[in-house]
Protein backbone atom coordinates (compact mmCIF):
# COMPACT_ATOMS: atom_id res chain seq x y z
CA UNK A 1 0.00 0.00 0.00
CA UNK A 2 1.69 2.82 -1.30
CA UNK A 3 -0.18 6.91 -1.18
CA UNK A 4 0.82 8.44 -4.32
CA UNK A 5 -1.09 12.05 -4.76
CA UNK A 6 -3.74 11.62 -2.25
CA UNK A 7 -4.36 8.26 -3.61
CA UNK A 8 -3.28 4.77 -1.97
CA UNK A 9 -2.25 2.40 -4.33
CA UNK A 10 -2.28 -1.55 -3.49
CA UNK A 11 -0.18 -3.50 -5.97
CA UNK A 12 -1.05 -6.61 -7.73
CA UNK A 13 0.40 -8.84 -10.20
CA UNK A 14 -1.35 -11.08 -12.89
CA UNK A 15 -1.60 -14.59 -13.02
CA UNK A 16 1.81 -16.29 -11.50
CA UNK A 17 3.31 -18.04 -14.73
CA UNK A 18 2.97 -14.63 -16.80
CA UNK A 19 4.77 -12.89 -13.59
CA UNK A 20 7.37 -15.41 -13.29
CA UNK A 21 7.90 -15.17 -17.08
CA UNK A 22 7.29 -12.00 -17.13
CA UNK A 23 10.32 -10.79 -14.27
CA UNK A 24 13.11 -13.59 -15.32
CA UNK A 25 13.33 -11.98 -18.88
CA UNK A 26 13.60 -8.33 -17.27
CA UNK A 27 16.12 -9.43 -14.87
CA UNK A 28 18.04 -11.65 -17.39
CA UNK A 29 18.23 -8.18 -19.41
CA UNK A 30 19.68 -6.12 -16.41
CA UNK A 31 22.10 -9.75 -15.84
CA UNK A 32 23.27 -9.16 -19.41
CA UNK A 33 23.63 -5.22 -19.02
CA UNK A 34 25.86 -5.34 -15.91
CA UNK A 35 27.77 -8.38 -17.76
CA UNK A 36 28.49 -5.95 -20.48
CA UNK A 37 29.61 -3.11 -18.45
CA UNK A 38 32.04 -5.73 -16.51
CA UNK A 39 33.51 -7.23 -19.52
CA UNK A 40 34.63 -3.50 -21.52
CA UNK A 41 37.04 -1.09 -20.49
CA UNK A 42 35.31 1.64 -22.36
CA UNK A 43 31.71 3.46 -22.42
CA UNK A 44 29.71 0.92 -24.51
CA UNK A 45 26.42 2.17 -26.07
CA UNK A 46 24.86 -1.34 -25.95
CA UNK A 47 25.46 -1.14 -22.00
CA UNK A 48 23.42 2.43 -21.79
CA UNK A 49 20.50 0.52 -24.41
CA UNK A 50 20.25 -2.86 -22.08
CA UNK A 51 19.70 -1.06 -19.06
CA UNK A 52 17.65 2.07 -20.32
CA UNK A 53 15.41 -1.31 -21.22
CA UNK A 54 15.67 -2.86 -18.31
CA UNK A 55 14.39 0.07 -16.40
CA UNK A 56 11.83 0.52 -18.88
CA UNK A 57 10.50 -3.14 -17.92
CA UNK A 58 10.59 -2.98 -14.03
CA UNK A 59 8.68 -0.08 -14.03
CA UNK A 60 6.05 -1.30 -16.63
CA UNK A 61 5.85 -4.88 -14.18
CA UNK A 62 5.17 -2.43 -11.15
CA UNK A 63 2.67 -0.77 -12.58
CA UNK A 64 -0.15 -2.46 -11.84
CA UNK A 65 -2.35 -1.19 -8.84
CA UNK A 66 -5.99 -1.34 -7.71
CA UNK A 67 -7.43 2.24 -6.08
CA UNK A 68 -10.60 2.97 -4.64
CA UNK A 69 -12.73 6.15 -5.22
CA UNK A 70 -14.17 6.91 -2.20
CA UNK A 71 -16.76 9.13 -3.16
CA UNK A 72 -17.75 7.43 -6.27
CA UNK A 73 -17.84 3.78 -5.43
CA UNK A 74 -15.53 2.65 -7.82
CA UNK A 75 -12.51 0.19 -8.12
CA UNK A 76 -9.94 0.86 -10.55
CA UNK A 77 -8.09 -1.46 -11.80
CA UNK A 78 -4.64 0.45 -13.22
CA UNK A 79 -2.27 -1.75 -15.56
CA UNK A 80 -0.68 -0.81 -18.78
CA UNK A 81 -1.86 -4.02 -20.47
CA UNK A 82 -5.51 -3.01 -21.75
CA UNK A 83 -6.21 -6.78 -20.73
CA UNK A 84 -5.96 -6.04 -17.40
CA UNK A 85 -6.99 -2.05 -17.34
CA UNK A 86 -10.88 -1.81 -15.93
CA UNK A 87 -13.28 0.50 -13.67
CA UNK A 88 -16.12 -1.09 -12.07
CA UNK A 89 -18.87 -0.53 -9.46
CA UNK A 90 -18.09 -1.71 -5.81
CA UNK A 91 -21.72 -2.23 -5.79
CA UNK A 92 -21.39 -4.86 -8.84
CA UNK A 93 -18.89 -6.79 -7.02
CA UNK A 94 -20.45 -10.03 -5.56
CA UNK A 95 -17.97 -12.08 -4.23
CA UNK A 96 -14.34 -11.63 -3.10
CA UNK A 97 -12.42 -15.13 -2.38
CA UNK A 98 -9.15 -14.14 0.06
CA UNK A 99 -6.01 -16.72 0.02
CA UNK A 100 -2.86 -16.65 1.65
CA UNK A 101 -1.40 -15.51 -1.96
CA UNK A 102 -4.10 -13.43 -3.48
CA UNK A 103 -7.71 -12.24 -4.43
CA UNK A 104 -10.40 -13.68 -6.74
CA UNK A 105 -12.96 -10.98 -7.67
CA UNK A 106 -16.38 -11.60 -8.58
CA UNK A 107 -18.67 -9.00 -10.00
CA UNK A 108 -21.61 -8.64 -12.83
CA UNK A 109 -18.97 -7.96 -15.28
CA UNK A 110 -16.67 -11.12 -14.60
CA UNK A 111 -18.76 -14.45 -13.49
CA UNK A 112 -16.01 -16.34 -13.60
CA UNK A 113 -14.07 -13.93 -11.16
CA UNK A 114 -10.50 -12.26 -11.81
CA UNK A 115 -7.23 -13.30 -10.30
CA UNK A 116 -4.84 -10.75 -8.38
CA UNK A 117 -1.82 -12.14 -6.72
CA UNK A 118 -1.26 -9.57 -3.76
CA UNK A 119 1.39 -9.42 -0.97
CA UNK A 120 -0.27 -9.46 2.15
CA UNK A 121 0.76 -6.06 3.53
CA UNK A 122 -1.13 -4.86 0.29
CA UNK A 123 -3.84 -7.32 0.46
CA UNK A 124 -5.44 -6.91 3.63
CA UNK A 125 -5.75 -3.50 3.39
CA UNK A 126 -7.27 -3.49 0.42
CA UNK A 127 -9.69 -5.69 1.99
CA UNK A 128 -10.03 -3.65 4.78
CA UNK A 129 -10.24 -0.53 2.78
CA UNK A 130 -12.98 -1.96 0.10
CA UNK A 131 -15.44 -3.57 2.20
CA UNK A 132 -15.54 -0.34 4.39
CA UNK A 133 -17.54 1.45 1.31
CA UNK A 134 -20.29 2.17 1.89
CA UNK A 135 -21.89 0.80 -1.63
CA UNK A 136 -19.75 -2.61 -1.32
CA UNK A 137 -22.32 -5.25 -0.83
CA UNK A 138 -20.86 -8.75 -2.14
CA UNK A 139 -19.35 -11.73 0.46
CA UNK A 140 -16.04 -12.45 1.68
CA UNK A 141 -14.52 -15.79 1.71
CA UNK A 142 -11.12 -17.59 3.26
CA UNK A 143 -9.85 -20.20 0.80
CA UNK A 144 -6.31 -22.19 0.96
CA UNK A 145 -5.26 -21.63 -2.51
CA UNK A 146 -6.29 -20.06 -5.63
CA UNK A 147 -7.47 -22.81 -7.65
CA UNK A 148 -9.42 -22.18 -11.47
CA UNK A 149 -11.79 -24.40 -10.36
CA UNK A 150 -13.25 -22.40 -6.97
CA UNK A 151 -14.01 -19.36 -9.38
CA UNK A 152 -16.92 -21.69 -10.63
Amino acid sequence: MIKVFGKIRYHWQPDIALSIVYWCFTFSIGFVSIIFTLEKTHIYWLTFFLIFIFLILCVLGMHRYFWIEEDGGQLHIVSLWLKHRADIAISSITKILISPHGIVIFSEKWENGRIYYMRRWHREPFIRDLTSQSSFCGRLENIEKITYEKQK
